[in-house]
């Protein structure tokens, strides 16, 4: 945070530290509650948690990790904040940032078995979530527009960036990453780079553009059909909403449409 100020120039209390954890719906609850109380306003959330298992794992809530910590974890922060979202002068932004892998996914398989209970595999199972995350976004930027709302909801894909979502893998693998590490970082993109991305769907003026758009390498890009298809993007909003009851406003649930 220290560094993160100094290098932008901002001072030292503009940065505040809330912990939050992804896995745990009454951490996202306090979390959302600390911010509500601390701001009047917020401008952008940027949803980026990400992990990568090799085997199927459970959350605390009783949830396969990949889908509540990119999915529902996020969902409920965003919706949680979303009075403070619509009180930014320009119209607040959800950012979420998913992956080109929703591509490879298909919605019939993530409504089906949302929780990869009939087989998993890694990739598998990142890829439907991230095509649950494109989708929601989508959804969540029909059901703004049709209550006036100025918040502008955007999806991503920052890029094949070398981060630790490796770090959970198999020793094998992991020792294979490092070995290749320069030879992969070559052909990477820059931790930079992969942040632009995000920085411009954040922080670009251009919300006409933006709003309800996937993007990959900052300009508008082509998602999966299905996560462009209203039906899929209702039922995977009527999922999460149906696991998030008990965590969401009585006057949240259905969506916020008036």
């Amino acid at each position: 945070m220290d560094a993160a100020c100094e290098q932008s120039g901002a001072p030292s209390d503009r940065a505040i530290f809330v912990p939050l954890d992804l896995a745990s719906c009454d951490s996202i609850s306090e979390c959302a509650s600390h911010v509500r109380s601390a701001c009047g306003r917020c401008d952008a959330l940027v949803c980026n948690a990400g992990l990568l298992h090799p085997q199927r794992t459970l959350t605390a809530d009783g949830w396969e990790a990949n889908l509540a910590c990119h999915v529902l974890g996020h969902q409920l922060l965003a919706r949680l904040l979303l009075p403070l979202l619509r009180q930014s002068p320009a119209g607040g932004r959800v950012v979420s940032v998913a992956s080109t892998l929703h591509k490879v996914a298909s919605a019939a398989d993530l409504l089906a078995d949302p929780m990869s209970e009939r087989g998993y595999t890694m990739f598998g199972a990142y890829g439907r979530s991230k095509l649950a995350q494109v989708a929601l976004s989508a959804e969540q930027q029909r059901r703004e527009s049709a209550r006036g709302s100025g918040v502008v909801c955007v999806s991503l894909h920052p890029g094949n960036v070398i981060t630790e979502v490796t770090r959970e893998m198999p020793y094998a693998v992991r020792l294979a990453y490092q070995a290749a590490g320069p030879l992969i970082r070559f052909g990477a993109p820059s931790l930079y780079d992969g942040a632009a991305t995000t920085v411009y769907a954040a922080a670009s003026d251009d919300a006409a553009t933006l709003r309800g758009a996937y993007l990959e390498r900052c300009l508008v890009a082509q998602p999966h059909a299905d996560a462009e298809d209203e039906a899929v993007g209702r039922q995977v909003w009527e999922l999460s909403d149906q696991l998030l009851a008990p965590w969401l406003p009585r006057d949240a649930l259905g969506g916020e449409k008036s």
